[in-house]
């Protein structure tokens, strides 16, 4: 239903499904696409409580401001970038963001007009008989 290309790096994104320990609802950043198993799925760092503890004590606003600051500093590699957070890649069904479901919403909305106005024409149609 979602568009898995509409998901951008950095996108806060929320769970529609519960996966494996994180319960639906439950707010997370995704970081990039990866696999597992051979399945495609996405990367993801949760935005849990202590996520967002860590964040305030470090002077953070937010997991991206964080990222972004490691991507620049840290010597470490790729995999360190994350730390503290708790990462986990979830499938792409499990999960959405808002410029998914603005999408999906603007593309629903266009098939409701569609729909009324072929609606309209059957009526139309129906008085002619």
């Amino acid at each position: 239903m979602f568009d898995r290309n509409l998901l951008k790096p950095l996108e806060t994104v929320v769970f529609i499904n519960d996966f494996r320990f994180v319960k639906k609802g439950t707010r997370a950043v995704f970081i990039q696409p990866d696999t597992d198993s051979g399945h495609s799925v996405a990367l993801v760092a949760l935005l849990d409580e202590s996520a967002e503890s860590f964040l305030k004590e470090n002077g953070f606003n937010s997991v991206q401001e964080h990222i972004e600051h490691k991507r620049k500093h840290c010597i470490f590699g790729e995999s360190q970038w994350y730390n503290p957070f708790t990462t986990c890649k979830p499938y792409y069904e499990d999960i959405v963001s808002k410029t998914q479901l603005d999408k999906a919403e603007s593309d629903i909305k266009s098939q409701i007009e569609k729909l009324q106005s072929n609606l309209a024409d059957i009526s139309e149609y129906k008085d002619l008989i």
